[in-house]
């Protein structure tokens, strides 16, 4: 690759449970008693073991807290 070939990073599409908790930020425990009382965002499982949170559907999990929020200030 020649010094002045500057190439984007790809967007990054989603993140593993490790990655969205520190992201938020909330623990791992946390997520899980969220996800068992439906109110986490939801995951998509790619093979056996790898589970994943869309980009998107933590952006608008994010957005969503958020409006619930403002609504029970008002």
């Amino acid at each position: 690759m020649a010094k002045d070939d500057k190439r984007e990073a790809p967007s990054r599409l989603g993140y593993s449970i490790t990655e969205f908790c520190k992201a938020v930020p909330v623990s791992r425990v946390e997520f899980y008693r969220m996800q068992k009382r439906g109110e986490a965002p939801a995951v998509c499982r790619i093979g056996k073991a790898r589970v994943v949170i869309r980009r998107e559907t933590a952006e608008q999990w994010l957005r969503d807290r958020e409006a619930m929020q403002l609504g029970e200030a008002a």
